[in-house]
C-alpha cells in the first residue's frame, strides 16, 4: 500500500503492530491525515488500536483493511465513525 500512497504524494509511516502504531500517531499525529488500520495487528488488535486512536483524538480518520478475503468487519466498528474498510475482493458487512 505504501506505493500508492506514495503516487498520490502521500508520505507514511509504516507500524509492525498496534502498539507502536499507537506511539507512532502519538508522536507524530499532527502531521497524519489519516490512518490506514489492519484488523488483525499483533500485540493489540484493530479494534483496540481504533478505540485508543480514537480516545487520542476523536476526529482522526481511519480506514479499517484486511487482507483476509474472508474477514468479515467486527461488530465493534459498526457503531464507530470508521472512514472507510477494505477487503480484498468482497464487501464488508457486519457481523450480529
Amino acid at each position: 500500500m505504501q506505493f500508492f500512497f506514495r503516487e498520490a504524494d502521500f508520505s507514511t509511516l509504516t507500524v509492525q503492530d498496534g502498539e507502536e502504531a499507537i506511539e507512532v500517531y502519538r508522536e507524530h499525529q499532527d502531521e497524519i491525515v489519516c490512518v490506514y488500520l489492519d484488523l488483525y495487528l499483533p500485540k493489540k488488535d484493530g479494534v483496540e488500536t481504533f478505540r485508543e486512536l480514537r480516545r487520542m483524538n476523536p476526529k482522526v480518520r481511519i480506514v479499517v483493511t484486511s487482507g483476509d478475503s474472508l474477514a468479515v468487519l467486527p461488530k465493534e466498528f459498526c457503531w464507530m465513525d470508521v472512514f472507510g474498510f477494505r477487503l480484498q475482493a468482497r464487501i464488508a458487512r457486519c457481523s450480529r
